[in-house]
Order: structure tokens, then C-alpha cells, then sequence
């Protein structure tokens, strides 16, 4: 079942600062990059409608933070062949052809080695903004997906230079072969983290936008030969968890 996103829109809190220092991860798998057994790519031989491909993202703070409250985190796809195919038009169940994406903001089970929790093992709230594919995400190979990971007032402090998780995004295997299936799976597509926007309860947000030195922000999906982003566009849509946690 789908987290509605009523819980993830915290108030805009603060000035947005673009910052130079930082960075952002993404691997696939549930370690992050600087974890034992990172990975950017994965080929999946696209036989079985059981088990899951799943994204992992980490930040660095260029500054600390006194009272983080969370995370969004804007994810851009393209697909090789020129067209999103349809195994990749996720989300909505009837509308588009697989309801497949889950989140996870409890790493009690990650490895915990290169990167960490802002606090305990989990975060307390987390949902999909919003999944587009085609001509609504800026063209007919694109996608995109934005999620939220938020924690409860007074949140806590990040250290500058520490890497921590931010979430985790859960790509289904339903409906890729049998009856019902949704073509397209074995295409190559690239994934990357385009933002991820930090969030105080009190003070500015950091956005994040490149991966830091020996970092990846692309994965690799089917032998993808597609790595370059598109300038990203902010479209914020935090708000209103702050209320639900007071």
C-alpha cells in the first residue's frame, strides 16, 4: 500500500541555499555508496514477478545542521531506446500499467558502516510526491520521482562531512512476465539523483546537487549507457508534517 503523501509536506522552513560542499550517493541495493557492497549497476533478467530492485540515497552535509527534520529527494530516469517503456510507468494501479514502487526509511537492517541514521534506525514518516512519466517529466524517454523522508519536531543534528541515509525507493517486480505483463523490462534505463534538499525545522535548506569526490549519483539499469542529467528544477513540496508531529 502506497504512504499517502499527506504526511510528508512539512512547512517550508527557511531560505534554500545552493551549496558548493556536500553531496549525494545513490547505489543500488541496501547499502549505500560508501557501504560494503555498493553497486551502480544491476541487470535483472526480467523472469520472475518476485523480489524487488531497490535505490538507497545518502547526502553529505556541507554544513551542519542544528534541527534536520528531512529529505527530498528528486530522482530523473531515461530510457535508452528513445520512449519509457511500460514496465517503467509505475505507481498509479489502472492509469498506468504496474502499481511497483514502495519506500523505506528503516535501516535497521542496512549495513551502517560508511553511512548513518540521522536518528535510531529509522526515519518516522515517508511517501511519493509524485511519479510522472513521458511528456509531463520533459520528454518521451523521461521519468521522474520525488520522495520525502521526514522525522518529528525538534529533529537533530547533522554533522558536516558525515554521510547518512536519506531513503530507500522499492521497484516491484509485479507484472513482468505471465498474464497482465507490462513490456519493456529488459530495456536499458538510467536512473540518477538530480536534488536532494535538506530540511531544518528551524534554519536554511541545503540543496545538493553533485556527488562528491570517488561518489556516484547514476545508476545503471540493464546496461544503460545513459548518465547525463538534466538541469534539475525545483518543485517543493514540503509542508505540513511539522503540524502533524506538534
Amino acid at each position: 500500500m502506497k504512504t499517502p503523501f499527506f504526511a510528508l509536506c512539512l512547512l517550508l522552513l527557511g531560505s534554500s541555499t545552493a551549496m558548493g560542499a556536500g553531496g549525494v550517493n545513490v547505489s543500488w541495493g541496501h547499502a549505500c555508496w560508501s557501504d560494503p557492497g555498493h553497486t551502480n549497476l544491476l541487470n535483472f533478467a526480467c523472469n520472475t514477478n518476485t523480489g524487488s530492485a531497490r535505490i538507497t540515497v545518502s547526502f553529505i552535509p556541507s554544513s551542519d545542521l542544528p534541527q534536520f527534520a528531512g529529505v527530498e529527494v528528486y530522482l530523473d530516469g531515461q530510457a535508452d531506446l528513445g520512449t519509457i517503456p511500460d514496465w517503467w510507468k509505475l505507481y498509479d494501479a489502472g492509469a498506468w500499467c504496474r502499481d511497483a514502487i514502495l519506500l523505506n526509511g528503516d535501516f535497521s537492517s542496512a549495513p551502517n558502516v560508511g553511512c548513518q541514521v540521522p536518528r535510531g534506525r529509522w526515519y518516522d514518516a515517508w511517501g511519493i510526491a509524485y511519479y510522472r512519466y513521458g511528456e509531463e517529466a520533459g520528454g518521451p524517454d523521461r521519468a521522474q520521482l520525488l520522495i520525502v523522508f521526514a522525522l518529528a519536531d525538534p529533529g537533530v543534528p547533522l554533522t558536516a562531512g558525515t554521510e547518512y541515509y536519506a531513503g530507500q525507493a522499492i521497484i516491484r517486480y509485479v507484472k513482468t512476465v505471465g498474464a497482465g505483463a507490462c513490456a519493456g523490462c529488459i530495456q536499458p534505463m538510467a536512473w540518477w539523483v538530480s536534488m536532494v534538499s535538506l530540511y531544518q525545522w528551524t534554519g536554511p535548506t541545503q540543496d545538493l546537487t553533485e556527488a562528491p569526490p570517488g561518489g556516484n549519483r547514476c545508476l545503471i539499469w540493464q546496461n544503460s549507457m545513459l548518465c547525463g542529467p538534466p538541469v534539475p528544477v525545483r518543485n517543493t513540496t514540503w509542508g505540513q508534517v511539522k503540524s502533524l508531529y506538534r
